[in-house]
């Protein structure tokens, strides 16, 4: 059986047991963002077609699931932590928009995780999710990545730029110089052919 949320107007907040500084601090972290731009947008219909309607056990509310999926990802927690801040974390609690306190709402065991993830697999839906994920925190963050600085757009690796014989080569000139600034009693007893390999390198400084 498939439930997922519907994102209808509340009567009552869940969450007005809050202090007003509390309440503050949770609007501007990345809770409120994961609650407003990235849950409403989770592929639900996607994942709720692994599910027949009507026909056995309630499934896990399919927002929750995905959001989990995402929330795990972003914080890099443990299946172990992540079904315990479901259960505990107030933050995840309004990431997720859960305003209810039954098992059916925070209790999620470690082996429904691990299958919910199997099924996102099985659905490759990981790189929408992430798409998902990235745009909302992009909107969240009010950032415009329509200007870049041209400056900041390439990086590149010397060991391409070097090959892997230049680099050897590098890293052994670098060594020698360390060796024989700090240990030169040490550097003295380095083979005098291989001190001449790399003497241009070490001449002069």
């Amino acid at each position: 059986m498939i439930r997922k949320n519907h994102f209808l107007p509340r009567l009552f907040d869940s969450f007005s047991y809050l202090g007003p500084k509390a309440r503050k601090q949770l609007e501007h972290s990345w809770a409120e963002t994961f609650r407003r731009h990235i849950l409403p947008k989770l592929p639900v219909e996607k994942l709720g077609k692994s599910y027949r309607k009507g026909f056995g056990r309630p499934s896990k509310n399919l927002h929750t699931g995905l959001g989990v999926l995402v929330l795990q990802q972003m914080l890099d927690t443990t299946d172990e932590e992540t079904v315990q801040r479901l259960s505990f974390d107030t933050r995840w609690q309004y990431a997720l928009n859960i305003t209810g306190t039954k098992d059916e709402d925070l209790y999620m065991c470690e082996r429904t995780l691990r299958k919910l993830r199997e099924k996102g697999v099985e659905l490759g839906i990981e790189e929408e999710l992430f798409a998902i994920a990235s745009e909302g925190l992009l909107a969240g963050g009010g950032v415009d990545v329509g200007r870049q600085r041209m400056d900041s757009v390439h990086v590149k690796s010397n060991m391409k730029r070097l090959g892997r014989l230049r680099l050897v080569g590098r890293t052994i000139q670098a060594f020698l110089k360390n060796l024989r600034r700090k240990e030169k009693g040490a550097y003295d007893r380095v083979g005098e052919e291989v001190r001449k390999r790399y003497v241009e390198l070490l001449r002069g400084e």
